[in-house]
């Protein structure tokens, strides 16, 4: 059923209005949150601890096309007033936008901040927030300090003998996924598509040669070399791999004909 209902307290006659596709089953998973304390109304939650269960009731208040749903449940909580805590427990204006909309009051304000500078000076941990001390940010930034990210680093394909300058770039000129030049240098496989790797470091040092670089773009036209294809294709307000098929299949690009530097 398609309704627009309402959680009226008997006692006060403050309710909570709402909307659903299905109410009945809307109605059960507000039960079984407000019996288990974790309703994500804290208002209405508070309201049901201190009256209990029988001081409340559910209402359907009308049924409409779904199309119709939310402006309906808008003019409800407007026509009521139940955004005012003397009238209601509803906390959100717009229908359908979660917490969009809700007003904090100062007091609220100051309430957050209060707690938020607390947590920060004691580096105490909250169900959302988590602040470090001074000190554990002070070892973090030593630990940091000459990291270099693995995406970074660079590896040496034993099969080819070829030092690349990262893990990507191995697994374009390969032809082989990232995820699976990864695998390797994790040891959660020996070998992707018969190419095993590992980081380049001092123990391999010896036996490593020279790092593969990424090839020159050369415009026949203009005679300018550039380092890399990316810087080629921007300077005729293109994009890379437009170009890098241009440059494959021998074709102008942009009205310029680029090749690789040999």
């Amino acid at each position: 059923m398609i309704a627009v209902y309402e959680i009226l307290n008997k006692v006060n006659k403050k309710r909570y209005i709402g909307s659903s596709k299905e109410v009945k089953k809307r109605f059960k998973v507000h039960l079984k949150s407000l019996l288990s304390n974790n309703h994500y109304n804290s208002h209405l939650q508070h309201a049901w601890n201190k009256y209990g269960e029988q001081s409340f009731e559910f209402n359907i208040i009308k049924t409409c096309s779904e199309d119709k749903l939310l402006a309906l449940e808008k003019h409800y909580i407007d026509t009521l007033n139940v955004l005012d805590r003397k009238n209601g427990y509803n906390v959100a204006p717009n229908p359908g936008k979660g917490a969009s909309g809700i007003r904090w009051s100062q007091k609220s304000k100051d309430k957050l901040s209060k707690t938020l500078i607390e947590n920060y000076a004691s580096g105490k941990r909250s169900k959302s927030i988590f602040f470090h001390t001074l000190e554990a940010k002070k070892l973090i930034s030593k630990a940091s300090k000459g990291h270099i990210p693995v995406n970074r680093k660079k590896i040496w394909c034993h099969q080819t003998g070829i030092e690349y300058c990262s893990l990507h770039g191995a697994a374009k000129m390969l032809k082989i996924s990232v995820s699976g030049v990864c695998d390797v240098l994790t040891k959660r496989i020996k070998s992707c598509k018969g190419y095993s790797f590992e980081y380049a470091n001092e123990s391999n040092k010896d036996i490593r040669p020279k790092v593969l670089t990424v090839p020159q773009i050369i415009c026949i036209e203009t005679d300018i070399i550039y380092d890399t294809q990316t810087a080629a294709a921007k300077s005729v307000n293109g994009k890379s791999g437009d170009l890098g098929r241009a440059i494959k299949k021998g074709r102008k690009f942009k009205g310029f004909t680029f090749r690789k530097v040999k």
